[in-house]
Order: structure tokens, then sequence, then C-alpha cells
């Protein structure tokens, strides 16, 4: 509640700054503020310290930002800190990427699913997708597949819920339009297909074989 209240105080400060004494310069810098490079904020910030005796305060009522990012303006001017700052962010997003990425999905779950459906579903399924029966991998890449024809994308209920798949799966009968008829004749089709190509390529790798001495 009290960092709210200084927050509040701070924000208060800044809109009750006076700026009509602003420069022309500045005025012109400000008005294409989001074009600017970090050195250009950094040195008008300098310049109009030195040269007017500005505060962060009325620089940050002059741009329209707050009070502490024009204080990082000048903080990470140099190019070295800058890139240590990009960086430090880059790691921790690196380091908090599943973690993060896991909190929203079991969000998304328990709003649009229920609670404990994927951990269910998981234990039934020995961790294999439902359809080609192979790992599922992550639990949390899992898809809890269902018929559209019930809930919509994303949501799913008891009376549509197929199972957990993996992600080509879905893929695959998400543009078959869970046409299993379909699914099944290209099967019937691929097989010969690919044994044709395979005898293909074992002639040509035979052709191709080293001629052995003596033989």
């Amino acid at each position: 509640m009290g960092s709210m209240m200084s927050t509040r105080r701070v924000k208060l400060y800044v809109e009750a700054q006076d700026i009509s004494d602003a420069p022309p310069w500045a005025t012109e810098l400000a008005a294409r503020r989001a074009t600017l490079s970090p050195q250009e904020k950094a040195d008008c910030v300098r310049r109009l310290r030195a040269e007017h005796g500005w505060t962060y305060a009325k620089v940050a009522k002059l741009f329209g930002v707050s009070g502490s990012a024009v204080g990082l303006w000048v903080k990470l001017d140099a190019p070295e800190k800058r890139a240590r700052v990009n960086e430090q962010a880059k790691e921790y997003r690196e380091r908090h990427r599943y973690r993060l990425a896991a909190n929203q999905r079991i969000g998304r779950d328990r709003k649009w699913h229920g609670p404990g459906v994927r951990a269910a579903l998981w234990k039934a399924q020995d961790g294999n997708c439902y359809l080609c029966e192979r790992p599922l991998g992550p639990e949390l890449k899992a898809v809890i597949e269902h018929d559209h024809r019930c809930c919509p994308q994303n949501r799913s209920c008891e009376i549509c819920r197929r199972g957990l798949a993996c992600g080509p799966c879905n893929t695959i009968i998400g543009l078959a339009r869970d046409d299993s008829d379909l699914l099944e004749r290209i099967a019937v089709n691929l097989r010969p297909a690919v044994a044709m190509v395979t005898a293909r390529l074992t002639a040509l790798d035979n052709e191709n074989a080293p001629l052995i001495d003596g033989a």
C-alpha cells in the first residue's frame, strides 16, 4: 500500500512540473521520442540538466514518461551497460521460460477443461498419445484433444473430450477434419508408395556400391 502511494505521489509530482521554458530543440526531440536512440535520449537529458538546470521530473513531463525511465536513459547510456542489462533479462526469460509457460498452461487448463483433467488423462494413457501410442514427452505440451462439434477450440467437456494427443497427431486429424475413412485411405495408398520408393532407393544404392577386388 505504501509503495502504491509513493508511486502515486511521484506521478503527481511529475505532472505538476512547469515545462513552459522547454527549448525548441528539446520539444522537437520529445515529439519524436519513439524514434530516438538510447544515446540521443541520454544526450538530451544531460544537455537539459547542464544548460537549463532541468530535473529528471521536468524531462519526464516533457517526454511523457516516468521519472525512473529518464534515470534509466542516463544509467543505461553506456553500450556495455545496456548489453549487460539486456543479457540479464534474456537469461531470466530463458531460465524461467518453461516454468512461466507451465503456469500459463495450468491456468488455461483449469479454466477451459477443468481442474485435474490433464493429469487424469495422462495417468489413464500411461503418458502416451491416444492416437499413435507413442510417448507424449513433456506432459504440459500434450494436446487435450476433443470433438469440435461440441465445444469450441481450446475448450472441452466430458462429452467431447477424446484424450491427450501429441502435436503431430492433433494436426493430422485436424487437417483431415476427423474423417477416419479418409485417413485410412491415405494409409492404404501410402504403404505401397513408400515401399516402391524404398525399392528404387535400394536398387540405386546397389548400382552405386563400390566394386570389391576379386569379385
